[in-house]
């Protein structure tokens, strides 16, 4: 598997001798590209254990392992098929060419030498083309057919397209063909917020070695370590275009202020994937319980409740902790916890709230329950989702949400603000700028979740509901 421009790893083989350490890789839609030697693994399969995007019907791609292989008795690589455990505990057969790797993904396999392509490797001429196969996939863009250059304006639509959305996360889903100019991007929009071989393989010596897995990732426990503890897990891997914009952002800030950023301060992910079956066994083993979305029980007074992630996130799951005032801790804390064998200080692991487009910083979590207390906000949209998710986040946070405008008298609002997107209806906006009611974007409402406290309504052009970014 080798690496596409778009960070992700996808299925090929090697189609010239090395040049200038690089290999020119065939990928298995046809397309060519020159590709270094360290963004190359070599490997005829992927082995046991490995996180995976496998391609879907509706040409998605959705996450899941490797749990075993099938055989069906022919010398052929397609005759050997994949069974994957996907997030929802389905399991599915595929071929090698419907599973790519995210960079995360393949973050483990490429920091074990037996997967790397030695260089040199290919310095006679290539025979037939040795296989390679390809890293993990969870965000960005490829076509499963041909890839086009992108022109200025798609390049533009895209960026505004993968800015950071709340979305829903058990499931990691990417569109096979979302660089076609009318393509549709896997993450769900909702708002400015952001899912035994009969032929035994295993007997090859480029087999992952389960010790690797256990001191990259920690050992499941052996114990209760999480016992009376509740658990959201929430991961979205960001799309290189977006780590750019938000890396551009914090440096921009950074000299404005004429401050220096350390890598903590920027918000850099850790190396170490976020694999979460593993960290649901971990976590489940040691006697936590796992939520796989927002629930009343959730919150106890008998249980710690925590929100695990990779870094700071935009996230349904990542906002409803911020709202909830619960601590949102680094997945390095549950790994570090089960290596150690006991239960260290969640606080050394905390991560930030996200970025202040205001204070233009990186702001620590305050942890500060119903930041939004006592305002009564109507939530309005053409979506349906928009305003299911967005009403519970509110609520969570403290806010009282009004269905409709009430009639009032004098100068008297009918509610504090309104929270809407482009699909506001005339009548809503007429009968707010009626009664001087701010019509807000959810950017706002981030905003005050990550500053822990109500910021003004006017403080920034991206409050505003009809805001839309500059090409």
């Amino acid at each position: 598997m080798a690496k596409w421009k778009d960070s992700f790893f996808y299925p090929g083989k090697i189609a010239s001798p090395e040049k200038n350490g690089k290999y020119l890789v065939k990928f298995v839609d046809g397309d060519k590209l020159w590709v270094k030697i360290n963004q190359i693994l070599s490997v005829t399969y992927l082995p046991h254990g490995q996180n995976v995007m496998v391609q879907s019907d509706d040409g998605f791609f959705d996450s899941g392992m490797i749990i075993n292989y099938k055989y069906n008795g022919s010398d052929s690589d397609e005759d050997v098929l994949y069974q994957v455990q996907m997030d929802d505990s389905k399991i599915v057969e595929c071929s090698r060419k419907q599973v790519i790797l995210s960079e995360d993904q393949a973050g483990l396999m490429l920091s074990d030498e037996d997967f790397l392509l030695m260089p040199g490797v290919l310095s006679t001429p290539v025979p037939s083309g040795a296989d390679v196969s390809l890293d993990n996939l969870v965000d960005g863009s490829r076509r499963s057919a041909s890839r086009k250059v992108l022109s200025e304006n798609e390049k533009t639509k895209k960026l505004t397209r993968m800015e950071p959305q709340a979305m829903s996360t058990p499931t990691h889903k990417r569109k096979a063909s979302a660089f076609k100019k009318d393509s549709d991007v896997s993450i769900c929009h909702i708002g400015a917020a952001i899912a035994s071989p009969k032929h035994n393989y295993e007997e090859t010596n480029r087999r992952a070695k389960k010790e690797l897995f256990d001191v990259v990732k920690g050992p499941v426990p052996k114990k209760s370590l999480f016992s009376a503890m509740n658990f959201l897990l929430t991961y979205t891997e960001k799309s290189p275009e977006q780590k750019l914009i938000d890396k551009k952002l914090l440096h921009e800030f950074s000299s404005e202020s004429s401050n220096n950023l350390s890598n903590s301060d920027l918000g850099v992910e850790p190396k170490v994937p976020f694999d979460k079956n593993h960290l649901r066994i971990q976590l489940e083993t040691g006697g936590g319980q796992v939520f796989s979305c927002w629930h009343k029980d959730f919150l106890s007074l008998h249980k710690t409740s925590f929100v695990v992630s990779n870094t700071y996130q935009r996230t349904v799951k990542y906002l409803q902790g911020l709202a909830a005032g619960i601590p949102c801790i680094s997945h390095l804390w549950v790994r570090d916890c089960c290596k150690q064998g006991t239960f260290l200080d969640y606080r050394s692991y905390l991560l930030q709230a996200g970025i202040s487009i205001t204070k233009k910083s990186l702001m620590e979590s305050k942890m500060k329950a119903k930041c939004l207390e006592d305002l009564e906000i109507l939530v309005t949209s053409n979506q349906k989702e928009f305003v299911s998710i967005w009403s519970e986040i509110l609520t969570i946070a403290g806010c009282r949400i009004i269905k409709k405008f009430r009639k009032t008298k004098g100068s008297n609002k009918s509610v504090d603000a309104v929270i809407t997107d482009g699909s506001c209806s005339p009548d809503i906006i007429e009968q707010a700028d009626s009664q001087h009611i701010p019509l807000l974007s959810t950017e706002w409402v981030i905003q005050c979740l990550i500053h822990g406290q109500k910021v003004a309504f006017d403080g920034h052009e991206k409050f505003a509901y009809n805001y839309e970014e500059n090409d």
